[in-house]
């Protein structure tokens, strides 16, 4: 198998930064989601950093996010949200997406007001960007399914949610978050970088990521990579990382 790299720079320029490293790749009998560990929170004038799974599973779906995840003051949690939201979901993997959206928009703009409430630059630089990026990945009816799940903030303070991706045999990667620019360098100077094992090249392309970020000092992308691939016999760890479920 081989990883589509037209493809990594078609959807890697409509892509604004958000914090972290993801990427996930589509094939005929396979699905593979890398990703960072290192998360990020206001803590006064600095952002204070820990490490923690990315990618997280539920009985037959798993999903990873580069996205707003916890707001104390509102009581929103993105991953609890959206792990119960999937469960009790039934149907195909788009229906239960829509489960999915109806919980978390409603949650997500009552957080948004109160940041632009709280903290109006941080708001700002969301109406510049994405409010969040997701992909969720199942085998469905015999075959994979990859979908990328956007969500912005409209100038009214509305949430307005697109799905850019439903993946193909031509356009075969998603890449979310901050450690897009970096990625796309990596794969510019190393012109192979897809021959290499699905598994190699997609850590490697984290790991640019995450050396960028590094030398910028910036906190926002770094920790263990973890790589997950699913097919027809279920879900596998490649490389657990920071994740253990």
């Amino acid at each position: 198998m081989r990883l589509t790299r037209l493809s990594l720079f078609a959807f890697l320029g409509v892509k604004l930064a958000t914090g972290t490293a993801i990427v996930a790749a589509l094939f005929p009998d396979a699905i593979y989601i890398a990703a960072d560990s290192r998360y990020t929170a206001a803590a006064g004038d600095a952002p204070a950093t820990s490490d923690g799974c990315k990618i997280v599973r539920t009985r037959d779906v798993v999903f990873a996010a580069a996205s707003l995840s916890k707001d104390s003051k509102t009581g929103f949690d993105f991953y609890a949200i959206t792990r119960q939201a999937l469960l009790r979901a039934k149907g195909s993997l788009a229906m239960r997406l829509d489960v999915v959206d109806g919980q978390l928009v409603p949650r997500m703009r009552r957080t948004v007001l109160a940041i632009r409430q709280d903290f109006p630059d941080v708001y700002e630089s969301f109406l510049n960007g994405h409010l969040g990026q997701a992909v969720f990945a199942t085998w469905e009816n015999d075959h994979p399914v990859l979908i990328e799940d956007d969500w912005r903030i409209t100038k009214d303070g509305e949430i307005m949610e697109e799905r850019p991706f439903p993946g193909n045999d031509d356009s075969n990667l998603v890449v979310l978050g901050s450690g897009s620019d970096a990625i796309i360098k990596y794969a510019g100077e190393h012109p192979d970088w897809s021959k290499l094992p699905v598994p190699e090249a997609l850590s490697n392309l984290i790991q640019a990521a995450i050396n960028e970020a590094a030398d910028n000092q910036k906190p926002d992308v770094g920790g263990d990579i973890s790589i997950l691939m699913i097919d027809a016999m279920g879900q596998h760890w490649l490389n657990p990382g920071r994740c253990t479920g």
